[in-house]
């Protein structure tokens, strides 16, 4: 129970942080690319914290999916996201902008198979309330989004070494 509060209250910590930082970028932050996708990576991350928070009150299989498809659209968007982030960021070129532009159909496509997940069970193998387990698309994907984490890390090294 003490662990379900700690949780709870830096969760709460957390998205109050987060609306604060979007609330000042907005009001002080200038309106380019950079801005709206630094805002958005943002934004995902509240969708994930906002997931949690649902998740924690969560009293039937039906509240848990809720929770959890916000999660997972948040999720689902951060990675692409961030590769934009980093690769506006670094003047990464036309060509790789072009590419960049695109990142976006990776996190339509993981939606609408989270979304179907309960017809062919790939994403999740089996979803109940205490009992969660994941299938081979949940992996695949959580490859796909650290490789667009890393690699934008790296591009951001790249540009600063």
């Amino acid at each position: 129970m003490a662990a379900t509060i700690i949780y709870l209250i830096f969760i709460t910590l957390g998205l109050f942080g987060m609306l604060g930082a979007i609330t000042w970028i907005l009001r002080k932050g200038n309106d380019n690319k950079l801005t709206f996708l630094f805002i958005s990576c943002q934004l995902s991350i509240v969708l994930w914290l906002v997931s949690n928070l649902l998740n924690i009150f969560s009293n039937n299989t039906h509240q848990l999916w809720i929770g959890y498809m916000i999660g997972n659209t948040g999720i689902s968007f951060f990675g692409p996201l961030w590769l934009m982030l980093s690769a506006e960021y670094v003047n990464a070129g036309k060509r790789l902008s072009r590419i960049m532009n695109l990142m976006p159909c990776i996190s339509i496509l993981s939606i609408c198979i989270i979304a179907t997940n309960p017809i062919h069970h790939k994403y999740y193998a089996f979803f109940k309330i205490n009992d969660v387990r994941y299938g081979p698309l949940f992996y695949v994907f959580q490859a796909i989004y650290y490789i667009c984490i890393v690699t934008g890390i790296t591009m951001i090294c790249l540009k600063h070494t």
